[in-house]
C-alpha cells in the first residue's frame, strides 16, 4: 500500500513539474508594442526569440499587425526599439525579418532600429547590412528627425514573404 501511495506522489510531483516549465516558457514569450508619436511610430520588441512555433506564430502576428498599421501610416517614419529582444540564433533571425517585412518593404516608410550595440539583434542586422541600428532611442529620434534618405533595401519580396510559410520556413 505504501508503494502505491509513492508511485501517486512521484506521478503528481512529475505532472506538477511539467505544467511548471510549460508554465515558464509561456510566460517567456516575444512580445510586441506600438507607441504612436507625432511624427513616427515605435515598436517595441521584447523578450526571447526563438525559432520555434511560438515564435512563427508571434512573428506572423507582428506582420499582420504591420500590414494594417502601414496601411494608415502614409509616408511616415518607424523606429523599432529592439533593446530587450534576445534572438536565439540565425532561424530566429530570419524569421524576425519575416515579421517586419511590411516595414521593411514599404520604401517610403523611414524605418530605424535600435539596439544594445552587443546585442545578437544589432550584430545581425550589422551582418546583413539590412537596417541602421543605434545604440539608443536618442539617436534613433535623431536620425529620424534629420529626414536622411531611407538606403535602398536588398531584399526580394518573395523571399521575405516566403520566411513566416510554414512548408518555407526550414530554407531560412
Amino acid at each position: 500500500m505504501g508503494i502505491v501511495i509513492g508511485i501517486v506522489v512521484a506521478f503528481g510531483l512529475l505532472l506538477a513539474y511539467v505544467r511548471a516549465t510549460q508554465w515558464m516558457k509561456e510566460a517567456r514569450r516575444t512580445r510586441f508594442a506600438f507607441e504612436h508619436r507625432d511624427t513616427y511610430l515605435i515598436l517595441k520588441l521584447d523578450g526571447p526569440l526563438g525559432d520555434g512555433e511560438a515564435a512563427l506564430v508571434t512573428m506572423q502576428a507582428l506582420r499582420e499587425a504591420l500590414l494594417l498599421k502601414v496601411a494608415g501610416m502614409g509616408g511616415a517614419s518607424a523606429l523599432i526599439h529592439a533593446s530587450g529582444l534576445r534572438i536565439a540564433n540565425a532561424r530566429a533571425f530570419w524569421l524576425l525579418i519575416g515579421g517586419l517585412g511590411p516595414l521593411l518593404l514599404n520604401e517610403s516608410v523611414n524605418v530605424v532600429l535600435v539596439s544594445g550595440r552587443g546585442s545578437r539583434a544589432a550584430e545581425h542586422f550589422r551582418k546583413t547590412g539590412i537596417l541602421t541600428c543605434l545604440p539608443s532611442m536618442r539617436e534613433g529620434e535623431r536620425h529620424l528627425q534629420s529626414g536622411p534618405p531611407r538606403p535602398r533595401m536588398l531584399l526580394d519580396k518573395e523571399y521575405v514573404s516566403s520566411l513566416l510559410a510554414p512548408g518555407q520556413r526550414k530554407a531560412a
